[in-house]
């Protein structure tokens, strides 16, 4: 008898749980600028702005004490693509014998990330978690300026490896 009970019991439990009121899911904008924007707040105090809201084509604006950065985060199926492109670009142009070695591609750690570079002489993170294999995913870069190169690849790397946590899987 003691089963019986205890099996209605989590029965009336497991219904209690179904149809209730969702807290819907805030927007992906929201959830990706807001996530940048408490990744900045190591900079200094935050102000966000969110410039475009397409759940596939994110862009915020952040100032951040003296930094100033902008974030754009793509939802793609073309994501390792795009990262590879920009990444080769970057490398042929400013690559082995050009003046400007600030301007080659640098691996970077960003949690979330199947690759990333930075780009010193930008200060632009560029990374995605799609890989050759995966093409489908995000596509995100954070470029941070009036900031010191020093204090701007961590804060960059922070801000995406929020974005990264923030974006729906892809």
């Amino acid at each position: 008898m003691a089963g019986g009970r205890l099996a209605a019991l989590l029965i009336a439990l497991s219904v209690a749980g179904c149809g209730g009121p969702a807290t819907p899911a805030k927007p992906v904008a929201q959830r990706v600028c807001g996530g940048a924007g408490r990744a900045a707040a190591r900079a200094g105090r935050v102000t966000v702005r969110i410039l475009a809201h397409d759940a596939t084509n994110v862009v915020c604006a952040l100032d951040a004490g003296r930094a100033r950065v902008r974030v754009v985060s793509q939802a793609t199926p073309q994501a390792y693509t795009e990262f590879n492109t920009e990444d080769s670009h970057q490398s042929q142009v400013y690559g082995p014998g050009v003046n400007q070695p600030d301007r080659t591609p640098v691996p970077a750690t960003v949690h979330g990330a199947s690759v990333a570079v930075w780009v010193p002489g930008q200060g632009e993170l560029i990374a995605t978690n799609a890989s050759p294999t995966r093409q489908g995913g995000a596509y995100v870069t954070v470029t941070v300026s009036r900031l010191p190169r020093a204090g701007a690849r961590p804060l960059a790397v922070a801000i995406g490896e929020a974005v990264f946590a923030a974006h729906p899987a892809s």
